[in-house]
């Protein structure tokens, strides 16, 4: 086997070092990107309000401590990690505090007191099981600020840390039951059927030796196992089947210059809900659903389909597993999705009509299911 030369394996180096910086893959979530900014951005003018409502005599500037936007973050932004939870919120910030207020007081030198707040912090965290990165910063802010020290002294953990952590983690429990997400995270008892391989206490063990128990709660580690049982599930059903084998339907596509008059009749004679818009070269360009045409409302009937249509659809290649399918039409939200070929061109639309059949001529049981003509007799 040959040697690779001190010249390939410094390129190889540099290569995984680089791609060690890349961001995270996949698209931009701009829903979340929304939810999380405004949510934060919401959480520090509550607390900040109601602190300077409650008539405590602002110490060194500090009526809203820096610390709180971490924990906002946390709290609003990865509600399902263990380190945003009540019990790390409340605790972990509050004993810190307190941490950091006895160092300021008892340790003539700032940078030792520093050293001993974070630690003593870090210690307190840990054995109490309440471990939560921003209180890192709660532990520090008595010693760089001895104006805490001399006001406030212990009373500091009480208002405003724990009087933050408390309006953030009421805010958040609001919040995220407004935008569809849970908080505080699920318990292993609510979700027992997502683990039927594993107990809870099995699942607690794995996550502890691979050192994944302050990243991921135990009730979630079981959905994502469910979630892959039904990926495997569904490999073994649709094995070897892809979506063109299931798209046995064929939908008249429609062109962004086609009058919305006709986009209509189209629809009401293939019963479809929605149809695919391509352009001259069959490319796809759109969708059009009924859905856009009942926001357009009764009284537009003129115009092209171009004006209404859906651009930058979901798609799938052709050829793509019908795994894939299942999984869109299951969980997005759409009804059809347009299949194409390499070169983006429309092969034909996949509707949850098409599944529905598929499925019906092959009930229960787990043995692979076969492709469909298009004729609905089910090919040798």
């Amino acid at each position: 086997m040959p040697i690779p030369s001190p010249r390939l394996s410094l390129q190889r180096g540099l290569r995984r070092l680089a791609e060690a910086f890349r961001p995270p893959s996949g698209p931009l979530d701009l829903g979340a990107l929304v939810r999380v900014s405004l949510g934060t951005a919401l959480s520090v003018l509550l607390a900040g309000g109601l602190i300077a409502a409650s008539g405590l005599p602002e110490v060194a500037g500090f009526m809203l401590i820096a610390p709180f936007g971490a924990s906002a973050l946390l709290v609003v932004g990865v509600p399902n990690s263990p380190l945003a939870q009540p019990w790390p919120l409340l605790v972990g910030n509050g004993g810190s505090a307190l941490v950091g207020v006895l160092a300021a007081m008892w340790l003539p030198s700032d940078l030792l007191a520093a050293a001993v707040a974070l630690g003593g912090a870090v210690a307190f965290m840990h054995a109490a099981r309440a471990l939560h990165p921003p209180a890192g910063g709660v532990a520090l802010l008595p010693v760089l600020s001895p104006d805490i020290v001399t006001d406030l002294g212990l009373r500091f953990a009480l208002m405003p840390v724990i009087s933050d952590a408390l309006v953030l983690l009421v805010f958040g429990m609001v919040w995220h039951r407004l935008t569809g997400r849970v908080y505080p995270f699920r318990q292993p008892h609510e979700t027992a059927p997502a683990a039927q391989r594993f107990s809870p206490s099995d699942l607690a063990a794995i996550l502890s030796r691979l050192r994944l128990d302050s990243n991921i709660g135990v009730a979630d580690f079981a959905r994502l196992l469910a979630a892959a049982d039904e990926v495997a599930r569904a490999d073994a059903r649709t094995e070897g089947l892809t979506c063109a084998d299931a798209a046995h339907r064929s939908l008249p596509p429609l062109s962004p210059d086609t009058p919305l008059v006709e986009a209509r009749q189209r629809m009401l004679d293939s019963r479809a809900y929605s149809l695919a818009v391509i352009d001259g070269a069959g490319h796809l360009v759109g969708v059009l659903s009924q859905s856009d045409l009942l926001r357009a409302g009764p009284d537009r009937h003129d115009g092209p389909v171009g004006a209404l249509m859906t651009c930058r659809p979901v798609s799938l290649p052709a050829r793509a597993p019908l795994r894939k399918a299942l999984s869109v039409l299951a969980e997005g939200g759409w009804r059809a999705i347009p299949l194409t070929d390499d070169e983006g061109r429309l092969v034909a639309m996949l509707t949850r009509a098409d599944l529905i059949d598929i499925l019906a001529h092959h009930p229960g049981g787990t043995s692979p299911l076969q492709p469909r003509s298009a004729s609905g007799i089910a090919e040798p």
